[in-house]
This record gives structure tokens, C-alpha cells and sequence, in this order.
């Protein structure tokens, strides 16, 4: 069928009513459904018309219902905005629809002019895939394989013809596919350098030269783009992050399509927690990973990881300086130090390793005094520091060292007190319970218990020997008789 008489027809009614006008190709199955897809330009609620074959099928007044009127009534849905669908397409309802917007005042603001074309024969579609940069072919066979010339063949590309080749002509490509298609005998096209604009719906049409058509088949193009460049940044130029109060946004990006993102902390995947906040974006393909507040554990490195179904990249890693107020998570600031007297002990801070800290030492007493300014005649006190840690030494320790010391640790975030309490029990060594200066007394006081018990004892032991007879004189009388 030759549709010349109806462009020329088109072109003289639009120059005519002056209205916004277009006109557009729309394919349909038989059986199957189709959208006329519309939006009103106007605001005040226009009058819309849908005729088909110069006769009427659907309308909505201004204010009024959207309806379906005649044979169309009950397969046919007319929505607010302007757009028609018809259901249960059927050969007769190939033809020519007119959208016509209008205002009161009978003024045409809009109108477009499609042209619906159902078909017998159909294919399902089919779906190709091709990678971003290289070639896809589309394979077809005319169906006068006799003489494949004497049909025209026609590829449109979202209902824009792209390709065509009339009876007993050359095939070519038209538009801006010249120079990146080939299109053969036999039907089949060739596209190169695919780009993502290439991904679509492409349908090829063998006509008869009246106009028959006698073969139709569509295809769907899907275009991959693999995964590439995926670089990780984050939102701060911080030399160091405050934990506990600074927030920091990291933010993937990458090139490809259907891009699917995984953060990772220190090569493990990101855990789940209350301050971790994560959205996608699609064009470009990206993953931003919100960490508020910033903790202890998120120093990192960050990486990311882009993939579809094609490939997968690790992003560059991120690390953090982190920055916290002095920390000495094993000090037990309700801790006692006991220590005898005239013994050497050691104050000690150990922090966790962040920021340089700096070091003070006091003694409270109950306000704070400077280490550096106790003195004694015989000793003083040594400081020992490091950039994390620092120890405090007191020699020949006596009772009246006992009581509390503060270790203050200073870093850029801040200050932070450390601390100690020494107690020297008041029985000094090896005597429990006694002052050192009453040994001496205790001593002497001892030995002389002991003389008086030694000579109580002798005393006794005396007292139960027999008595010494030997200083009394005893004469014996001797009887005459034995003289």
C-alpha cells in the first residue's frame, strides 16, 4: 500500500490548523495491546480526541469522564493525561489514529497523528546481547529466497528506520547508523562500535513492492557495558579524623551498566553497624558509604568492589588517620599501689597508639603540684616518656609519699588524667603494726626483759640444791673401850 497520499495529506493539515503536531509509527500484534502514549500541554483541563479513520473513539470534555465510545467501547482505555490503549488488536484496526487537544474555544493546541501497524506473524522476540565498543549481527533470511532483490527490506531502530534496501536496489544504512552497519542480501544487519544508545528494540520488515509485507521479526538489543575505573574518594582533606565526632562520606564510582557495589573494610566485608549508611546512584554507576560518627575501628583501608554479571574491579583502598583523646584502655584510675617503705616504685601510662601525646606528672595535694617541683635533700623523681606512654619513678619511698598522683597525656584533639594511689602501710619493715622510729626502743626494751628473766631463772635453779654443809665443824667422841 502506498502511504504517499497520506504524509502529503498530513503535511498540508499541519501547516494548516497551526496546532503543535507530529506524526509517529506504532507496531502492534495481532491479539495483543498498544499505548499511544500523550501528555495535554495545557493546564486548564483542554478538551482530548482520539479519532480513527476520521471518525471518533474516544473523548474526554473539559471537566468531563475519559470514555471509550463505539466499537471500541470496553477495549479501549482513555487516561487523564491524553494517553489511549487499545486491547485485542485485530487487522481491522490498522490505520491512521489523530490525538487532538483543544480548548473551549475550539482552539487546537495539540495534535499527533499515528499510524498503527498490527501484524500476522510475528516472531517472539529476540534478545541480543552485545558488548559496549564491538559488533552484534541481527541474522534474517528473506522468504523469496529465489530472487532475495525483489522485496524491499527496511530495519527501523525504535521506529526510526535505520537501514532499507528497496526492491532491486542497494541495501544501505541511513542516519547516523552510515558508517557503523552493513546490511546484507539476505536481510541480516551488522552494527559496529556499539554504544549504549544502541540498546533498543530493532525491527525488520520484507515488503512486496505494493507494499505487502510478508515477513517481520523483532529484535532486542541489550548492550553490556563491562565494569571499569572504579575509583574510591572520600568528602574530607583532613589530615586527621576526630573519632566520636567527625563524619566522613566515601563515595565508588564506576563505569558499566547494572553495576552492583560491596564496600570492604580491611579486606573483609563491611559489618553491619548503626553508624554505616549506604546509597546507590545510577547514572553514573556509584555506592556512597556514610560513616557518622566516625569510630575507633574505621581506620581502614576501605576498598569497593564493582561487578555485573560480565567481570568485577576492587577499587583503590582508602585509610584514615584517626584521632582520639589520649587512651589507656588497661589504667584503672581506682587502682592502690602499696609499696613497704624505702622501696623504688614506678607510675606507669601506657596509651594506645594514635596522636603523640605529651606528658605531665602532679602530685594532688590535695592541688595538683609539678612533679619537677618536690624535691628532697637525698632524692628526686624521674620522668620517663615516650611519644605513648610515660612512667613516673619515686626512690626510697616513705610515708609520706603515700597519696594520689595524676598523669595528664596532652595530644592536638585534647587532655586526658590518669590516676594513681600510693599507700605506704605505717608498720615499716618486717615489724607489723609499729612505726619504724619505735624499733630502737622496742629493742632495748627487749634485751632488758631478757637479763631479768635469765637471772629469775637462776635464781630458782638455786633454790632446790641441798644445802652446803661443808662450813660446819663436827667432832666425833670416841667410847674408852675402843681406845
Amino acid at each position: 500500500m502506498d502511504h504517499t497520499w497520506f504524509f502529503t495529506f498530513a503535511f498540508v493539515l499541519l501547516h494548516v490548523i497551526g496546532a503543535e503536531s507530529l506524526y509517529k509509527v506504532q507496531n502492534g500484534i495481532l491479539g495483543g495491546y498498544v499505548y499511544f502514549y500523550e501528555t495535554v500541554s495545557a493546564e486548564d483541563n483542554p478538551a482530548v480526541t482520539w479519532s480513527f479513520r476520521n471518525a471518533i473513539i474516544a473523548q474526554r470534555f473539559p471537566g468531563g469522564t475519559p470514555r471509550c465510545i463505539g466499537p471500541y467501547a470496553g477495549r479501549c482505555s482513555l487516561f487523564v493525561n491524553g494517553t489511549l490503549r487499545l486491547d485485542n488488536l485485530t487487522s481491522e484496526d490498522n490505520g491512521t489514529y489523530t490525538f487532538t487537544e483543544q480548548l473551549e474555544d475550539s482552539t487546537v493546541v495539540k495534535k499527533v497523528i499515528y499510524e498503527l501497524r498490527v501484524y500476522y506473524d510475528v516472531p517472539s522476540n529476540q534478545v541480543q546481547h552485545g558488548m559496549l565498543g564491538e559488533s552484534i549481527f541481527f541474522y534474517e533470511s528473506v522468504s523469496a529466497e529465489d530472487n532475495p532483490v525483489i522485496t524491499g527490506i527496511t530495519w527501523s531502530f525504535n521506529n526510526s528506520i535505520i537501514a532499507q534496501r528497496f526492491p532491486g536496489g542497494t541495501p544501505r544504512c541511513v542516519g547516523q547508523y552510515s558508517g557503523r552497519c552493513s546490511l546484507f542480501v539476505n536481510g541480516t544487519l551488522r552494527l559496529d562500535n556499539l554504544t549504549l544508545a544502541d540498546d533498543g528494540t530493532y525491527t525488520f520488515m520484507e515488503q512486496l513492492e505494493d507494499s505487502t509485507i510478508i515477513k517481520e521479526a523483532v529484535h532486542e538489543l541489550r548492550v553490556h557495558s563491562p565494569v571499569s575505573n572504579v575509583t574510591l574518594t572520600s568528602n574530607t582533606s583532613e589530615p586527621h579524623i576526630w573519632v566520636g565526632e567527625d563524619s566522613v562520606c566515601l563515595f565508588c564510582s564506576s563505569d558499566g551498566i547494572n553495576v552492583l557495589f560491596q564496600w570492604y573494610l580491611d579486606g573483609e566485608p563491611l559489618p553491619e553497624g548503626p553508624h554505616y549508611h549506604i546509597t546507590e546512584g545510577d547514572s553514573p554507576p556509584s555506592s556512597t558509604l556514610t560513616i557518622s560518627p566516625v569510630s575507633k575501628v574505621d581506620n581502614g583501608p576501605f576498598t569497593c568492589e564493582a561487578s555485573n554479571w560480565m567481570n568485577k574491579e576492587i577499587s583503590n583502598a582508602l585509610t584514615f588517620n584517626l584521632a582520639y583523646l589520649p587512651q589507656a584502655p588497661e589504667h584503672d584510675n581506682s587502682n592502690v599501689i602499696e609499696a613497704d617503705d624505702g622501696d623504688t616504685i614506678a607510675l606507669t601510662v601506657t596509651l594506645v597508639e594514635g596522636l603523640p601525646s605529651v606528658f605531665s606528672w602532679f602530685r594532688l595535694n590535695p592541688d595538683p603540684v609539678p612533679i619537677e617541683n618536690i624535691r628532697t635533700s637525698s632524692r628526686k623523681f624521674t620522668v620517663e616518656s615516650t611519644n605513648f606512654g610515660s612512667t613516673l619513678w619515686i626512690p626510697e619511698i616513705t610515708e609520706d609519699d603515700s597519696g594520689k598522683y595524676e598523669c595528664r597525656a596532652q595530644n592536638i584533639i585534647g587532655s586526658q588524667s590518669f590516676l594513681f594511689t600510693v599507700d605506704i602501710p605505717e608498720e615499716g619493715i618486717g615489724v607489723k603494726g609499729l612505726h619504724a622510729a619505735q624499733i630502737p626502743g622496742i629493742v632495748i626494751g627487749s634485751y632488758a626483759a631478757v637479763t631479768i628473766i635469765i637471772i629469775v631463772i637462776i635464781a630458782i635453779v638455786k633454790a632446790k640444791e641441798p644445802p652446803d654443809l661443808s662450813f660446819y665443824e663436827v667432832e666425833f667422841i670416841v667410847p674408852p673401850e675402843m681406845e
